[in-house]
C-alpha cells in the first residue's frame, strides 16, 4: 500500500510540473501582449493630444484675429500704417 501511494505522489508531482511547464508560453505571450497594448495606448494618447493641439491651432487661425496675425507676420500693413524701423 505504501508503494502505491508513493507512485501516486510521483504522478501528481509530475502532472503539476508538466502543467506549469505547459503554461509558461501562454503567460509569456500574455505579458508581451499586455506590454504591446500599453505601448499602443501611450502612442494613441500622444497622437490624440497632437491632433487636439492642431485642431485648436486651426480654429485660432481661422478666426478673424488669427487671420490678421498671419497677415501681419507676412508683412501686411493696414491703410495708413507705416512700418516700424528699428
Amino acid at each position: 500500500m505504501r508503494k502505491k501511494s508513493r507512485i501516486n505522489a510521483v504522478i501528481i508531482v509530475l502532472a503539476v510540473i508538466t502543467g506549469i511547464g505547459l503554461s509558461l508560453k501562454p503567460w509569456r505571450v500574455y505579458i508581451k501582449q499586455r506590454a504591446d497594448t500599453a505601448r499602443q495606448v501611450r502612442e494613441m494618447r500622444l497622437s490624440e493630444s497632437k491632433q487636439e493641439a492642431l485642431l485648436q491651432q486651426q480654429a485660432q487661425r481661422r478666426s478673424s484675429i488669427g487671420q490678421e496675425e498671419q497677415a501681419r507676420e507676412s508683412g501686411y500693413l493696414g491703410p495708413g500704417e507705416a512700418p516700424i524701423k528699428p
